[in-house]
Parts: C-alpha cells; sequence; structure tokens
C-alpha cells in the first residue's frame, strides 16, 4: 500500500519508487506482488502477479509513472486491500504500508483505521508500516503493526527508506 498523496512528492515518493525498483529487482521468479496506490482514492495497479522477466519489466514501468497528488486516504487503500485478499488465489503473507503523513481523507479515525486494518487481512498476515517524516501518525503506525504483528519502522531522511525495506524483505526471506 503506498501512499501518492500529493505530500510525498517531497518527503519520500523517489525514495520509495527506487526501493520498490530494487525490490522488484530481488525478488524471486515465482513469488507474486500486488501493489496499491492511494492518495483520495486508491488504485490496485498490479494484482498477484507473477514476477517473471516479462512481468518484472513491466512492473519497472509501471512504478516508474508513479506521481503524488491529492489527499490521503487510508481508508481507501484498506478498503482495495481486502478485495486484494478476497480474490486472491495465493495466499498473501505480507503487507507493506508507506506513508508519510496523517490521514486527511475518507476515514480518519486511527482506532477504527487500525480495526479495519486487521480485517482486511487473513489472521496472522503482517502488515509492516513505513512511516516518513516527522509528521506521520507513529502511534496509528505502530498500533496497525502490533496488531497484525507486523513492524513499525519510521524514516526521518528520505535516504533511510531503501535499507529499511531491505531489512524487512531479508527478514521475510530468512522465514
Amino acid at each position: 500500500l503506498l501512499d501518492t498523496s500529493g505530500s510525498m512528492e517531497e518527503t519520500g515518493l523517489p525514495a520509495v519508487m527506487l526501493s520498490l525498483h530494487r525490490l522488484l529487482d530481488t525478488m524471486e521468479d515465482g513469488n507474486y506482488i500486488t501493489i496499491i496506490t492511494y492518495c483520495d482514492g486508491s488504485k490496485i495497479v498490479a494484482q498477484e502477479t507473477l514476477l517473471n522477466k516479462d512481468n518484472r519489466n513491466q512492473l519497472h514501468h509501471v512504478v516508474s509513472g508513479f506521481t503524488a497528488d491529492g489527499h490521503t486516504n487510508l481508508e481507501s487503500a484498506l478498503n482495495s486491500l481486502d478485495i486484494v485478499v478476497q480474490q486472491s488465489s495465493v495466499p498473501v503473507n505480507s503487507v507493506f504500508l508507506l506513508t508519510d503523513g496523517h490521514v486527511n481523507s475518507g476515514l480518519t479515525n486511527p482506532d477504527l483505521l487500525v480495526a479495519l486494518a486487521q480485517e482486511c487481512v487473513s489472521k496472522g498476515t503482517p502488515i509492516n508500516t513505513l512511516g516518513f517524516g516527522s509528521n506521520h501518525n507513529a502511534a496509528m503506525l505502530r498500533d496497525i503493526a502490533l496488531k497484525t504483528h507486523g513492524s513499525y519502522t519510521y524514516a526521518d531522511k528520505i535516504e533511510m527508506i531503501p535499507a529499511m525495506i531491505g531489512d524487512i524483505v531479508g527478514g521475510l526471506v530468512d522465514m
């Protein structure tokens, strides 16, 4: 789940895009990936895409086209995640939520968003949250991670983002 709201333009979208490119290059063929972007609404830009040479190149093209605009509607992203989980023919092993700020569109109550996040994933599926900048809602992101047995990480500098994602993915590969 990738926050592409207008505020991400300054605080992290380029670094997140670089991280996604690196992630696509390091994931093994045969793995599946889903990418959901969100701002005023959400968009499933890749759903249960099997990684192979052709799909990997197509995903690189998609990621390169991300732009930042609009508000931050996490509710929309979580509703799209729920659809993906319900329709998935393969288990969803892990979710990454990348955002830089406070939710300011759609459902904004942190407790209700935490509950919605829990409902969207199968029991045992972690949501790993990554907050960027000093303005993110650390308590909500921490609670989402805790309630779903994921990890919460904070980056105060965009240069840290690739290493953070690499650490989490490395842990998943080890598991």
